[in-house]
């Protein structure tokens, strides 16, 4: 065999060993990404008394990691990797890593800032602030403050459409005493940051949730002792008209929708308990005893389980969505709060992406350093590549 044929015989058997290598190893990846969640979920949530938020893994219902933010932490966003938390008598917002758990920045937003609530992108923003009555809008990318919107008296819930749209918040008090038994919502576009419309809704408005397909609004009407407010108002979000009115909660507060949007759950704060609404029919078909003072309710992104806060517990109550039942009790921090969606997943960057840009790299070291060739080269490439899968990839 001439030198011709001993060079093409070694790249034939080095191409064929260097392309079972890379079958192989990407069928493990494949095997490997199939076991694997997209993402973790957790719950980040704010203990107002401590001035801190407890993150708390929902595979396992575990506290992992405590972080301090500011004086009485209340609202809750996450979008993008970050967690926005607003700090009620600090007058700003904390903003995390959810990678580090570290706080990376503090925004300044308006008087006594409650409610927070992100874009569907994650671009924006909007932070609610009852002392101010003001929804100021914040630059995820810079963190800035890019505008402040008027809106009604003592705003505190804030959701926005799945579309991006439109944002809707809850004014909790009223401008004029004559129409006290009468609470508003805003309507603000996206687009110009201007309210566009105002809707009348029952006493007390707190908190509001929007449904997967942004048809339905469902605020709840905090009320008071008597008999004003203490119930639920469900907005057409393509007229802007309230369309039913649902009776028999006890100081209903926070309030959040399955993923599928078949169930709305709402906190009833004086009964310690969750009333579970049937969205087709809007009628309660459950009621579900939690913790003492219940105040914030967030859902899982499966759909599966219900994390309820209760103040004088100190604990969160973690409802089987299936069973409706509490299966689970958390401990957490002191007077733990939550307005708004407190539940997410962490930046999560798959396998594959890390496993590709090895390949690149490995390929572009081989073929270019003389000392790798043939034979030698595939067994060197492969020892690297299950070097790397099994220390940094496993």
């Amino acid at each position: 065999m001439d030198e011709n044929e001993k060079f093409n015989f070694r790249f034939s058997v080095s191409t064929v060993l260097f392309l079972f290598l890379i079958v192989f190893s990407a069928t493990e990846l494949v095997s490997a990404a199939q076991s694997e969640s997209p993402g973790a979920s957790f719950a980040y949530v704010p203990n107002l008394a401590d001035g801190t938020v407890s993150v708390i893994d929902t595979s396992t219902n575990l506290v992992t990691a405590t972080v301090p933010v500011g004086s009485e932490p209340n609202g809750v966003a996450i979008t993008h990797g970050k967690v926005y938390v607003t700090n009620s008598q600090s007058n700003n917002v904390s903003v995390i890593d959810t990678a580090t758990n570290n706080v990376i920045a503090k925004v300044n937003a308006g008087r006594w800032p409650d409610g927070v609530a992100a874009t569907p992108d994650g671009t924006k923003v909007y932070v609610t602030n009852q002392g101010s009555n003001t929804v100021c809008v914040i630059d995820t990318a810079t963190n800035t403050v890019t505008a402040t919107i008027n809106v009604g008296k003592c705003p505190v819930g804030v959701a926005v459409t799945p579309d991006g749209k439109n944002v809707y918040v809850a004014n909790y008090d009223v401008a004029n005493a004559s129409v006290y038994n009468i609470g508003t919502v805003s309507v603000i576009d996206t687009v110009t940051n201007k309210v566009t419309a105002t809707v009348n809704v029952g006493y007390k408005p707190w908190g509001v949730v929007i449904t997967p397909d942004g048809k339905k609004l469902y605020v709840t009407d905090s009320g008071d002792s008597n008999v004003l407010g203490n119930n639920v108002s469900v907005i057409d979000t393509t007229t802007n008209t309230v369309t039913a009115t649902m009776n028999g909660f006890n100081h209903p507060n926070g309030i959040t929708v399955t993923p599928d949007g078949t169930k709305i759950y709402v906190v009833n704060s004086n009964s310690n308990n969750i009333s579970v609404i049937d969205t087709a029919t809007n009628t309660v078909t459950a009621t579900v005893p939690v913790g003492l003072e219940p105040y914030g309710v967030s859902v899982t992104q499966d759909g599966k389980k219900i994390y309820v806060t209760n103040q004088r517990s100190n604990t969160v109550s973690v409802i089987d969505v299936y069973k409706n039942k509490v299966v689970d009790s958390v401990t957490v921090g002191n007077l733990p709060g939550g307005v708004g969606q407190f539940i997410g997943t962490k930046n999560h960057i798959p396998k594959f992406q890390s496993l590709i840009s090895i390949f690149a790299s490995l390929f572009i070291f081989i073929s270019q350093n003389p000392l790798f060739s043939g034979v030698f080269a595939t067994v060197s490439g492969g020892i690297m590549l299950y070097i790397i899968q099994k220390k940094y990839l496993s």
